[in-house]
């Protein structure tokens, strides 16, 4: 029967000496607390087999030496791939985040190493039992590091780094990777069956909260037109906060139809924000504008304070819109303004829009049109713009009002690139032809997101032949579907 080593004792032709802590015999048995470095004690040999803790991740170990220190010198915890400094003082506790970039193949090879020599020298020196101890403390640290690994992979802003604007957020009390915080409220979403609608309404309802819809498309509850100023104030009631989305959203379209595009985008807003100042709890509301409001740009790429100077219908109505959401905010309510630029990403999107004809005509071998084959433009996931949007409302809820932000990726790409990008993600040898471009289609346009990323900690991660390479899978899925479907019938 083995005997405890924590006090000093002699036995068995041994002597155990009580200058160092007790030693930890694998996960089967609680290591006391206080306790420092791990000690695997050889029974021939009188010195221990020590791991150096500079090499082992802290959260292995459970001791005190993880607690915060009474003075004020700063402690660093580690939670896999996120490092929180915070420092102690009498008048609170001061956190910041940053990134943690150690966790890299070769420190997990090292970590593995050390452990490999350590159960060598077990199993020489104490036989299989120890050895076992080892080998299964060895396996749960090495899973634990490749979990971390794993969460860290992709994970960690290039660009944010020592706890800078694009450093992932962590709560201050450690516990791993942050998750989203949960929306206890209720949304009214106006366009609700369009493109980013429905992807909005999906993730705001993950995030918990209460999503009512209104759509000229919509059914049900959630049928409306926000030109009905009755139907819009039956819907606000209740609501604490609005995203508006609801517009004729194409520039062709308000070309044809100038006077529906300046009642739907000019005369609808003006009743959202006339059912909003109604209320006796008034919502927040966060209007959805466009790069339109841009015009053509004297020079790229283009930030928020550049000057508003729009080419065709569409793009007036949305500086207009812009201009009412600035005075409902000195009326007292909160507001925010997000323009978005060429969202793609959904085979449910109007198909005369760029990117899903494109992907459509090449997964079905179809002539592609090129308007403009020069013509660049700043294209968003739709995956990415929903993410935007649902920071926004964060910092929203949270009190701020934050001035206009574009979401874009700041990565302009010609329409001949797209259209050449497409046919060959598609495999297939769909024509491509050049056309005259429009008059009232802007030219050339990109952006700079550093906006986004300063005030909402937001980076696009969908690359756009990531983006396309999905939409033209997603093309040939459905397509597939409805051949087989009417083969059957």
């Amino acid at each position: 029967m083995r005997r405890p080593v924590s006090s000093p004792r002699t036995g068995g032709g041994r002597e155990v000496d009580d200058g160092g802590p007790a030693p930890w015999k694998g996960p089967s048995r609680r290591r006391p607390r206080g306790a420092g470095t791990p000690q695997f004690h050889n029974r021939a040999a009188s010195h221990p087999c020590r791991l150096s803790r500079s090499v082992l991740p802290a959260f292995v170990f459970r001791d005190s030496s993880r607690r915060r220190p009474a003075s004020s010198q700063p402690v660093t915890h580690l939670f896999g791939p996120y490092r929180i400094v915070s420092s102690a003082s009498g008048a609170g506790r001061a956190v910041r985040r940053q990134p943690c970039r150690k966790w890299n193949t070769r420190r997990i090879c090292r970590i593995t190493a050390d452990f490999a020599r350590l159960g060598q020298r077990s199993a020489r020196s104490r036989g299989a039992a120890c050895s076992r101890n080892t080998i299964c403390f060895g396996l749960i640290a090495w899973s634990r590091l490749c979990f971390w690994a794993w969460c860290a992979r992709g994970s960690v802003d290039p660009e944010g780094e020592a706890g800078g604007a694009g450093a992932p957020v962590l709560p201050e009390g450690g516990g791993g990777l942050a998750r989203p915080p949960q929306m206890s409220c209720r949304i009214l979403l106006t366009g609700s069956e369009g493109l980013v609608g429905r992807a909005l309404q999906s993730t705001l309802e993950g995030l918990g909260a209460d999503v009512a819809g209104l759509d000229i498309r919509g059914t049900g509850g959630q049928a409306g037109d926000v030109r009905n100023a009755w139907r819009v104030r039956q819907a606000v009631i209740g609501c604490h906060g609005i995203v508006h989305l609801a517009a004729v959203s194409r520039v062709v379209w308000g070309e044809r139809d100038p006077e529906t595009c300046r009642e739907v985008n000019i005369g609808g807003l003006h009743n959202v924000i006339a059912a909003a100042k109604g209320q006796t709890r008034r919502p927040w509301i966060v209007f959805a504008s466009s790069r339109e409001v841009y015009g053509q740009p004297d020079s790229l790429p283009v930030a928020e304070d550049t000057p508003l100077r729009p080419i065709n219908v569409y793009g007036h109505t949305k500086v207009e819109g812009e201009r009412l959401v600035r005075a409902a905010r000195d009326d007292g309510l909160r507001t925010a303004i997000v323009r978005l630029s060429n969202v793609y990403g959904s085979t449910r999107d109007h198909t005369d829009r760029v990117v899903p004809a494109f992907a459509r005509n090449a997964v079905m071998g179809d002539t592609l049109r090129v308007e403009g084959v020069d013509h660049a433009f700043d294209f968003t996931h739709i995956d990415d713009a929903v993410r935007g949007i649902a920071s926004l409302i964060r910092v929203l809820t949270g009190g701020e009002e934050p001035p206009p932000i574009h979401l874009l990726t700041g990565r302009p790409l010609t329409l001949g690139e797209l259209a050449a990008l497409a046919v060959e993600l598609a495999g297939t040898r769909a024509p491509i032809v050049q056309a005259t471009p429009r008059s009232f289609d802007v030219s050339h346009f990109h952006g700079d997101p550093s906006r986004a990323r300063d005030l909402l900690g937001w980076i696009p991660r969908v690359t756009f032949p990531q983006g396309l390479a999905q939409l033209i899978c997603d093309f040939r899925n459905e397509l597939g579907m409805t051949k087989h479907r009417e083969a059957a019938s």
